[in-house]
């Protein structure tokens, strides 16, 4: 009886020490194309050794360089190297991991959103290649990574301009199942809803950019990073001294309320009331849920993103001994909930999120 019960615990550790091993080479590197059935081979011959290991009663150090030397053919033989183009998919509640997306090798996203079953990215500048057009916006499918739709022309949304600018967020949730999208110099937040893409807001302004602000030089892809930076550098700097409107960003909403900030020579607020199309523009604002006293000069704290009862920011470790500092000065505000925590974070700690709740 003990025997059997001996063997039987074999089977099972040698059973959950193979799925373990399967699930850790399935989920960080990626299947090749070797035939089903090899693969049930492999599957067996790890577990053969399993088994021997525990029927032999090997210790630990005297079998590791076997179980390395089966890991490493098993890893060449059956799966590709993990330096691929992937999406990780988890359970935002629990942490859990759901699964990862194996995107096509050309399609390089520096921001993504998942909208009622379909993933949208956006890539922020663009490498010079033989396609004609560059697109702002695109879609893949969740399956294949494949691209499969693509939306706004960067020679008319972006201005044609088609590299790198500033970009803090370029997706903002507004709702269920609804997102809004925008980066670079567009003038005009798109809706993502339902699978349909459509114009939301049109921004007039005399800051807005135009197609002549940029310069024809301007508009011509290279890969020299010296002439990328001049020419980055030389636009921003006309879009200071001009006044123009670079990035619009921070977009969250409440009730009928919209509220986002434009990225100028000096940064605004704007609130603007839906319904009436009144529209509030604010050159400083108080944060007085953070501060008692506004300080001076302060990096902190970032926008994040919002949900329906409020809007979330946060502070990097690297900010935090500036932090602590007005947090010993006395500049924080006692409406902060858990204040005393900021005495005891460190360099290795966490991002701190602050929650700021709709009133």
């Amino acid at each position: 009886m003990d025997i059997m019960l001996k063997w039987i615990a074999y089977v099972i550790l040698s059973a959950a020490e193979t799925w373990i091993g399967y699930r850790l080479f399935n989920t960080y590197l990626t299947r090749n194309s070797v035939r089903q059935r090899y693969y049930w081979l492999g599957v067996i011959f790890y577990f053969t050794f399993q088994m021997f290991s525990y029927v032999n009663e090997s210790p630990m150090f005297s079998t590791a360089a076997y179980y390395f030397f089966f890991a490493t053919i098993i890893a060449v033989v059956f799966f590709s190297d993990s330096l691929q183009n992937k999406i990780y998919r988890y359970d935002i509640s629990s942490g859990k991991f759901k699964g990862g997306i194996l995107m096509d090798k050309n399609i390089h996203f520096n921001y993504i959103a998942y909208n009622s079953g379909c993933l949208y990215g956006a890539q922020t500048f663009f490498q010079p290649s033989k396609e004609d057009r560059y697109y702002l916006l695109q879609q893949v499918d969740v399956k294949s990574g494949e691209r499969i739709a693509q939306w706004m022309d960067a020679s008319e949304y972006n201005k044609g301009w088609n590299d790198e600018l500033i970009h803090g967020n370029v997706f903002y949730n507004i709702g269920k199942n609804e997102d809004l999208f925008i980066m670079g110099l567009m003038d005009t937040i798109m809706s993502i809803k339902e699978q349909r893409i459509s114009p939301y807001m049109a921004i007039q302004s005399e800051g807005i950019v135009l197609k002549k602000d940029i310069l024809e030089d301007e508009k011509l892809l290279t890969l020299d990073p010296r002439v990328r930076s001049r020419n980055i550098l030389s636009l921003i700097n006309r879009l200071n001294k001009q006044g123009k409107i670079q990035h619009i960003s921070h977009i969250y909403k409440y009730k009928d309320q919209l509220f986002f900030e434009c990225m100028r020579k000096s940064n605004q607020q704007v609130q603007h009331d839906i319904k009436s199309g009144r529209t509030l523009v604010y050159e400083k604002t108080l944060n007085d849920i953070l501060f008692t006293i506004k300080p001076d000069y302060s990096h902190i704290p970032i926008f994040l993103c919002s949900d329906s009862l409020g809007v979330y920011f946060y502070v990097t470790p690297e900010c935090f001994s500036e932090l602590q500092y007005f947090e010993k000065e006395n500049y924080i505000s006692d409406k902060l909930k858990n204040k005393e925590s900021i005495r005891k974070l460190r360099d290795e700690s966490n991002p701190l999120i602050l929650y700021y709740e709709f009133k």
